[in-house]
């Protein structure tokens, strides 16, 4: 009984608490002012959107084997080396991005097939810089992850699943494969993305609140190639603050028609790459990185 009657004391001093903590309502012109610095924040982040695709699960199955798809086994020529990791196990299908399904855009060619793969370990992948190996070795020779450029397509083709038959699937941030659809759009500069304070750099000192407002206003996240990248954490770029790199491919934990994605604590996964290199369809020098919270 005591024990009863000291648990109801105790809740009730936390909801006296939590009532005290809770600031108090703002005045309409508080208001006003407060929802003005946000559409201010979002018409400077308009003015600096960037093309994107934004890529949507579909309730479907891939058609075949060259569909754009996340998850399932690549399609594959027989006469190309297929991907391994550092203990010479085959990588596991991340991605897969037919060229001639996304809308006309300005960011990847019309014809070819872009692949996404990944190690199937315990950081999936992932490489953290260290004395044995900086970003730039990791980035000029992967061990953990790649992405390879088909650019035709190819009538000889090898069956990944019997060829590799020791290529993991299991434990990959989803379980099964489902087909993508793509919608282009103009993606505003997420907070996280390390150009965020250039863009808006003329605007003064943010409120923390208005950001976070302006963050529900539009969507930031989610899974797209191209336009600006989301992190629960640091972009790793800002490792780099001298080079240019773009946001090749994003895939965030997301949940469409029962697909679960989900990197970690609810993170997301991002690959790089240099204009140059996108410009020359050069996609050997690649960098990846995915966080969590």
């Amino acid at each position: 009984m005591i024990a009863y009657l000291l648990l109801g004391i105790v809740a009730t001093v936390a909801i006296f608490s939590i009532r005290a903590l809770r600031p108090a309502p703002k005045s309409e012109e508080e208001i006003a002012k407060f929802n003005a610095e946000v559409r201010r924040l979002t018409d400077k982040l308009r003015e600096h959107a960037l093309e994107s695709i934004k890529v949507s699960i579909s309730p479907d199955a891939p058609m075949d084997s060259f569909a754009s798809k996340f998850g399932g086994y690549a399609a594959w020529p027989a006469d190309k080396e297929y991907p391994t990791d550092k203990r010479s196990k085959p990588l596991a299908l991340l991605a897969q991005i037919n060229l001639q399904d996304l809308p006309e855009n300005t960011i990847l060619p019309r014809v070819g097939l872009v692949q996404f793969f990944i190690a199937v370990d315990s950081s999936w992948g992932l490489e953290y810089p260290s004395r044995k190996r900086t970003i730039d070795e990791i980035i000029a020779d992967p061990r953990g992850y790649r992405v390879v450029f088909h650019p035709e397509m190819f009538e000889e083709t090898v069956t990944v699943r019997e060829k590799f038959n020791r290529v993991d699937l299991s434990s990959l941030p989803f379980e099964g494969e489902r087909a993508v659809t793509f919608e282009l759009e103009r993606a505003l500069c997420s907070p996280s993305d390390y150009r965020f304070d250039k863009v808006v750099s003329d605007l003064g000192v943010l409120d923390e609140d208005v950001i976070d407002a302006a963050w529900e206003v539009d969507s930031y996240g989610g899974c797209r190639i191209g336009g600006y990248a989301t992190f629960t954490q640091d972009d790793p770029r800002m490792l780099k603050p001298t080079e240019d790199w773009l946001l090749l491919f994003q895939m965030d934990s997301v949940k469409e028609h029962g697909f679960d994605i989900m990197w970690g604590d609810v993170g997301v996964a991002n690959f790089f790459i240099r204009p140059s290199d996108l410009a020359a369809l050069n996609f050997d020098r690649v960098w990846y990185n995915w966080d969590c919270c």
